[in-house]
């Protein structure tokens, strides 16, 4: 469930953005943002069969979207192909090479997904402004290269910015993991970088 800082959203605010885009698609049914947005509702709905058919609803409308096709990678990687979904972020950076920075994030785990720490890392580094979520999956790739010390700096980093967030409940619930075995592979890298 995300909001613009992608945190946590309410299933109550969620069904509302839903009904919305349900009327945006009803008002103007040949347009793809309403049901790009209606696909990334879905998904934070967990509802990922509705939220892959509003995508590809979408891409069929504007198949030249570079926000649709970076987001199909994102969707995918939440229904465990994340080695499908690296081709889609290449394509959409392709197309907008003034994209904007979640296209690295949904970059970067796809790869911590298929084991590519390092790389996923060196994508996370980007970040102007790493917010908690941001330090939780650098700490995890951190974690599963054994770089203990910058794994644990990112956590502390987490800590220090006095908020209630928990990069463990992140790891687990947080992100729309179609499989419990991705969350599960992402919270062992946090667990690590937790000591």
């Amino acid at each position: 469930m995300l909001n613009s800082e992608f945190g946590p959203t309410s299933d109550a605010v969620l069904t509302k953005a839903r009904d919305l885009a349900d009327r945006g698609i009803a008002l103007s049914p040949d347009q793809a943002t309403a049901h790009r947005i209606q696909s990334l509702v879905r998904l934070n709905m967990r509802e990922h069969e509705a939220a892959e058919h509003h995508l590809r609803i979408a891409l069929e409308l504007n198949p030249g979207d570079a926000d649709c096709i970076e987001q199909m990678g994102h969707l995918l990687t939440m229904r465990c192909r994340p080695l499908d979904a690296l081709a889609w972020p290449a394509r959409a950076i392709r197309i907008n090479p003034l994209h904007p920075h979640w296209y690295q994030y949904d970059r970067a785990l796809a790869l911590y997904m298929l084991g590519e720490y390092r790389t996923a890392a060196e994508a996370l580094e980007l970040a102007t402004r790493p917010r908690p979520w941001i330090r939780t999956r650098l700490a995890a790739c951190y974690a599963q290269l054994g770089e203990m010390q910058a794994a644990r700096r990112q956590t502390a980093l987490i800590s220090a910015d006095g908020s209630n967030f928990s990069p463990l409940d992140h790891a687990r619930t947080g992100i729309p993991f179609e499989n419990a075995s991705d969350a599960e592979h992402l919270a062992d890298g946090v667990s690590l970088a937790l000591g």
